[in-house]
C-alpha cells in the first residue's frame, strides 16, 4: 500500500514539474504590464521563464517606463526611498534611483530609516525580549522573516515558550548591523553572555554560532576575481552568468565592476540602422538585450524588434 501511495505522489510531482510550459507562462505574463509586477506577483513563473529564456517573447506586450533625463533629483530619490523598508527593497524597486544616489553620495541621507538586511554572507544579531526577563538571541540575514518563523512554527523555541507561559514578546530588537559570518558568530556569543550577566534567562537551546543553510561557491572574492576578466558588465553577464547573478543578488556589483568602462551613447545614437547592425551580431533577443541594452530598449519602444528577430511561424 505504501509503495502505491509513493508512486501516486511521484506522478503528482511530475505533473507539477511540467505544468509551467511556455504557453502557461505566457497566459500568466499577460496579466501584468511590467516585468517588475510579473516577478513580484508570480516569482515561480517568472523564474522558470527567465531560466528557459522565454521572457523577451512572453513579455513583448509589456512597456518599459523610462524616466526623462534629470528626473531622479535628491528629493525624488528620498521620496522613493521612504516607501522602502530595507536597502534591498530600494534596490529592487528603484534601481536607477539607487545608482544615481550612489553616484551623488546621497545613500546615507536617504536610507537612514531603513532596517538593514543581510544575505548568505552577512548576518544580523537580534534579541526577542519577554516581560519575565527571558530573552532569545538570534543570528539571521532577515530579522523580520525569522521573527515570524519564531512565533508561528510549532517546533521553534519561542513558539513553545509562548504556548507554555502565555507571555507575548515585548519587542524584537536589532543588536547589530550587518556583520560578516565570523563577526556575527562571535557577537552572538558575546550578547548571550551579556544578557545572562544582566539577569536574563536565555531561551536559546542550540549552541550559538549556527548559520543555517550552507553557502554557495560564489563568494565576493571569487566574484571579484571573475569580474576582473571582463571589460564591461554586458560581457561579464553573458560569459559568467552565475557569478554575475550572485554579485547582483548580494549587492556587490558596483564594487567588483569598478574597473569596468561604462559606455554611454549620445542621445539619438540608436537609430534604426544602428539597432539593426548590432542586432545582426546576436543570435536572439536575449543576447541583443545583454550586449546592447540601450539599443534593445529603443528597438522595443519603436517596435523594431520583430524586424530584427522575426517570429517563427508555427
Amino acid at each position: 500500500m505504501n509503495k502505491v501511495i509513493t508512486k501516486i505522489k511521484q506522478v503528482k510531482t511530475k505533473k507539477k514539474k511540467y505544468f509551467w510550459t511556455k504557453e502557461n507562462c505566457r497566459k500568466v505574463a499577460l496579466k501584468y504590464s511590467s516585468r517588475g509586477e510579473f516577478s513580484k506577483n508570480n516569482r515561480t513563473c517568472y523564474s522558470i521563464s527567465a531560466r528557459n529564456k522565454w521572457l523577451d517573447d512572453i513579455c513583448s506586450h509589456m512597456t518599459f517606463i523610462k524616466k526623462p533625463s534629470g528626473y531622479w533629483t535628491f528629493e525624488r530619490c528620498k521620496e522613493a526611498a521612504l516607501t522602502c523598508k530595507s536597502p534591498k527593497e530600494f534596490y529592487e524597486k528603484f534601481r536607477t534611483a539607487q545608482e544615481i544616489s550612489r553616484q551623488n553620495n546621497w545613500l546615507y541621507d536617504i536610507r537612514e530609516h531603513m532596517v538593514p538586511t543581510g544575505n548568505r554572507y552577512k548576518r544580523i544579531i537580534y534579541a526577542i525580549l519577554f516581560e519575565d526577563k527571558s530573552v532569545y538571541i538570534g543570528l539571521t540575514h532577515n530579522v523580520s522573516r525569522r521573527y515570524k518563523q519564531h512565533i508561528t512554527r510549532k517546533n521553534c523555541t519561542i513558539y513553545k515558550f509562548i504556548k507554555d507561559t502565555g507571555f507575548q514578546p515585548l519587542k524584537c530588537i536589532h543588536l547589530t548591523g550587518t556583520l560578516s559570518i565570523k563577526e556575527a558568530q562571535a557577537s552572538e556569543k558575546y550578547y548571550v553572555e551579556e544578557y545572562k550577566n544582566n539577569g536574563y534567562s536565555i531561551l536559546n537551546c542550540v549552541k550559538t554560532g549556527a548559520i543555517g543553510s550552507s553557502l554557495n561557491k560564489w563568494t565576493m572574492d571569487k566574484c571579484k576575481k571573475e569580474a576582473l576578466k571582463y571589460n564591461n558588465r554586458g560581457e561579464f553577464s553573458v560569459k559568467s552568468a552565475n557569478s554575475y547573478n550572485a554579485a547582483v543578488r548580494n549587492g556587490w556589483l558596483d564594487e567588483i565592476c569598478s574597473h569596468m568602462i561604462i559606455k554611454r551613447r549620445p542621445n539619438g545614437y540608436w537609430t534604426f540602422d544602428k539597432c539593426k547592425e548590432s542586432a545582426m551580431t546576436c543570435k536572439n533577443k536575449e543576447e541583443f538585450y545583454k550586449k546592447f541594452g540601450g539599443g534593445f530598449v529603443v528597438a522595443k519602444n519603436k517596435g523594431w524588434l520583430n524586424n530584427f528577430f522575426p517570429l517563427k511561424s508555427s
